[in-house]
């Protein structure tokens, strides 16, 4: 009978081993069925790439920053730069302008007109200057 006991025991311990192995593996099973829902949710290549991509984006943005402030700089640079010219051409200029002025003023028409042939681009703004000089004679 004793036999039969011990055989009984561990038959019974056996069952409870499988049934708990069989908790065990199902319970693995669905912690790797989890698991694998969650890579393909969370592609690691994907995830890469997207991180490239918010990069790319990021030194586009200071690309495009620096571009700009450097647009800004060169157009105040380059207003500056006229200024300066146009104010060295009107001193540097004036002078000469204010001489062939006079002169124009003590010349007939006929001559003016032979003058004004000469200079067309000039034309008007000598009239204009001539102008002037008459009202403040």
């Amino acid at each position: 009978m004793l036999p039969y006991l011990i055989q009984s025991i561990l038959l019974i311990s056996y069952v409870i081993v499988f049934v708990y192995q069989l908790t065990t593996i199902k319970a693995l099973k669905e912690k790797f069925t989890a698991l694998e829902k969650f890579q393909t949710i969370f592609d690691l290549e994907k995830v890469e790439k997207y991180v490239k991509v918010i990069e790319q984006k990021a030194a586009t943005e200071i690309e495009v920053n620096r571009r700009a402030q450097l647009s800004k700089h060169l157009k105040d640079e380059v207003e500056k730069a006229a200024r300066n010219q146009g104010e060295e051409l009107l001193n540097r200029y004036g002078e000469i302008v204010s001489v062939v002025a006079n002169i124009m003023l003590e010349q007939t028409d006929l001559n003016n007109a032979l003058l004004f042939d000469v200079l067309p681009l000039n034309k008007e703004f000598l009239e204009r200057v001539i102008d002037e000089k008459r009202k403040n004679l």
